[in-house]
């Protein structure tokens, strides 16, 4: 049994953890922002879900009504849109673009709310126009990828925010 890749592999995991290195995750947002509110106008109540289990993960309190909040965060979407880019010699559409569009805007009691400010995450998707069923579940899985950097990208920004 060859030893030699796994010691390199464990020397090079005890170096990067004791350096001080994580992966990026949504708990930096807890230092700023100890409560929000988030109101959700139109858009899938799924995005919503996630979005409030990533702020609780990142140990922001999540309540309901705006005179507890010291961080309002209006949203509008997601909304989905994709365009055709590609078709095959049968006029079949091969190539979309794809993406989701979140419309947010950010408001401290008292103060007047942000301009309404564009979250968008594009995707190029590329299937086989004969495979239906296989064409479904990569929209399916898709639209999960691009609602979690949708997510990510708003967490950024919220963090943004608060530390102005």
């Amino acid at each position: 049994m060859r030893r030699g890749p796994f010691l390199l592999g464990a020397v090079f995991c005890l170096t990067l953890g004791g350096c001080g290195f994580q992966l990026a995750d949504s708990k930096g947002v807890a230092t700023k922002i100890p409560q929000a509110s988030l109101q959700l106008v139109g858009g899938s109540p799924g995005f919503r879900q996630v979005l409030e289990r990533k702020l609780r993960g990142g140990g922001v309190k999540v309540v309901g009504g705006d005179a507890a909040a010291d961080l309002i965060v209006y949203l509008e979407g997601p909304e989905e849109r994709h365009q055709v880019i590609g078709v095959t010699t049968e006029m079949d559409a091969r190539e979309y673009e794809v993406g989701l569009h979140l419309t947010v805007r950010l408001q401290r009691p008292g103060e007047k709310p942000s301009a309404p400010a564009v979250v968008s995450r594009y995707r190029h998707w590329l299937f086989d126009s004969e495979d239906y069923l296989a064409a479904d579940e990569a929209r399916a899985v898709l639209k999960k990828e691009l609602s979690g950097e949708l997510i990510e990208a708003l967490l950024l920004r919220i963090r943004a925010y608060a530390e102005q």
